[in-house]
């Protein structure tokens, strides 16, 4: 009202002025307040500093007392499953009672900020930092059942393609995670308020920036896991790769490392390596045997065939030896030689096993020039 012109003033009913005494109580000073040192009275975000150290406490019990609870409740999965006869499954139990763990603490801290009564811009923070803390408990859930799931199929693999794949294995486990823990912070900062979608915009931006900034490394990356994906090798395994002969070492996420008869290491960018045209020798059934004789061009014709006869006898008598329709051959006629072709497979695919039967054909081939009095040009 204006008692006079200009000079407006507030007029409460009489029933009012009778609660002013009881509304003074209410919004005074409490019990506790009044027993404390004058510091701890200071306000920190409209709220006394006796309160936050309440809340400190409270949650440094809480704390105490999960972990209690924890190994509580983790000697029982153990005792139970142990009856049960499912160990295996302990660890995937314990992943999951990571975050109920914390959700039940998070509930008991809210009963007791209930009793504290905080001022509001506090509890704002207070259940800020408690959601925080919930979504990485279920974050740090979700790491650990990826890592027990990618555990399991590596031992799954046989050694081979453990050894080839731990790589790969390792790759997937680092994705995996960091898409866990960016969703979680987008997650949280959706929580808190903050416009989560300039954010994912701006990460897209930079991805696409850093994918072109690194596509020769990408490249290698799926250069690797198309080597791993289709097996036209595994690690331990001789070929030749390209120009490259040896045995395979490694493959990892940037090269491949290829072990040179000359046992020297080459390490092959992974992207260059699954272009290349691989020839697995451990892959073999069996092994060509395929020498050229070169015979001097005046030899007699019955000599030479009788060479030919003698050696498909040979050919034929050894069980070791795979035949063609025409093992033995004429295939070439130059000025100063006769060209004389074996074709056949050794049936091992042993490359010493082959070593040995080659020496025997070799010395028999001798054998048999010997015989029929030629000689080589």
């Amino acid at each position: 009202v204006e008692l006079t012109p200009g000079q407006p003033i507030w007029l409460f009913p009489a029933d009012t002025v009778l609660e002013i005494p009881r509304l003074a109580t209410s919004t005074g000073p409490s019990a506790i307040t009044r027993h404390l040192p004058p510091f701890l009275s200071t306000l920190i975000l409209e709220t006394p500093l006796w309160e936050w150290i309440a809340t400190l406490l409270a949650a440094l019990f809480l704390i105490a007392v999960a972990r209690q609870f924890d190994r509580v409740l983790r000697f029982a999965v153990r005792c139970s499953a142990s009856r049960l006869h499912i160990e295996r499954y302990v660890p995937w139990i314990e992943a999951v009672i990571e975050p109920l763990r914390v959700l039940l603490a998070l509930m008991a801290f809210r009963i007791f900020i209930e009793f504290i009564k905080p001022a509001a811009i506090a509890r704002l923070y207070i259940g800020r930092v408690a959601e925080a803390i919930f979504v990485g408990s279920v974050a740090w859930c979700l790491i650990r059942l990826v890592a027990l799931s990618l555990n399991r199929v590596e031992s799954r693999m046989d050694d081979a393609r453990r050894f080839a794949s731990r790589s790969m294995l390792h790759l997937g486990r680092r994705t995996f995670n960091t898409v866990i823990i960016i969703l979680a912070i987008l997650m949280v900062l959706s929580n808190w308020g903050y416009n989560t979608a300039t954010l994912v915009a701006g990460l897209g931006v930079g991805g696409i920036a850093i994918a072109l900034a690194a596509q020769q490394t990408i490249a290698n990356i799926f250069g690797g896991v198309s080597v791993i994906a289709d097996r036209p090798i595994r690690v331990g395994e001789y070929g030749k790769f390209g120009d490259l002969l040896g045995t395979l070492e490694d493959i990892g996420l940037r090269s491949t490392t290829i072990r040179t008869l000359n046992r020297t290491r080459v390490a092959v960018p992974n992207s260059t390596f699954a272009g290349y045209n691989l020839e697995n020798y451990a892959a073999r059934d069996k092994i060509l045997f395929n020498p050229t004789i070169a015979i001097k061009r005046g030899t007699p014709e019955d000599r030479v065939r009788a060479l030919v006869d003698t050696l498909r006898q040979n050919l034929e008598a050894n069980k070791e030896i795979e035949m063609v329709p025409t093992p033995v051959r004429i295939t070439g006629l130059g000025s100063s030689a006769l060209n004389l072709e074996i074709f056949c497979y050794v049936l091992t695919p042993d490359i010493n096993r082959f070593y040995v039967v080659q020496g025997d054909l070799y010395l028999a081939i001798n054998r048999a020039l010997d015989a029929a009095q030629i000689e080589l040009a």
